[in-house]
């Protein structure tokens, strides 16, 4: 019998149709509601939900790349405490420098992005390079 996995269950990927025994599905996974029979309706309903979220995840994608050309060659500035010696009292993390971001093009950035800042531990100017698929974001950060 074919089934859509609406759960994941070793070996078997949700989201994903297999060809699996009769009394396996009908006596354990159906019941259980781990699994959808394969017919017409359901993988044409699948179809859909799969064309909707592509639909959504390119118009965020476009959004992203609108915000990051934003944020290409801009100067970011964030206060923090300095010491006589120009070092900070504690260093700036990549959660700050992204709120920071946020406050000047209005978007959040993607987890890839927010991985790649460092942690800045020096007053002064910082050239800071993000590299997302195939395009390369460069700002300045300045504390």
């Amino acid at each position: 019998m074919k089934v859509l996995f609406l759960t994941a269950i070793p070996p078997y990927k949700a989201g994903e149709i297999y060809n699996i025994s009769d009394g396996y599905a009908r006596n354990f996974l159906i019941p259980k509601g781990y699994v959808l029979p394969a017919d017409d309706k359901t993988l044409s309903h699948v179809k859909e939900l799969k064309a909707i979220n592509q639909k959504r995840i390119s118009e965020q994608s476009e959004k992203l790349k609108e915000a990051l050309g934003k944020l290409n060659g801009l100067d970011i500035h964030i206060q923090a405490k300095i010491t006589p010696a120009g070092k900070l009292y504690a260093k700036i993390s990549p959660a700050e420098i992204s709120k920071a971001i946020f406050e000047n093009i209005g978007e959040n950035l993607s987890k890839s992005l927010v991985d790649q800042l460092p942690y800045i531990k020096d007053s002064g100017q910082h050239e800071i390079t993000l590299q997302e698929n195939d395009k390369t974001i460069k700002f300045t950060l300045i504390i």
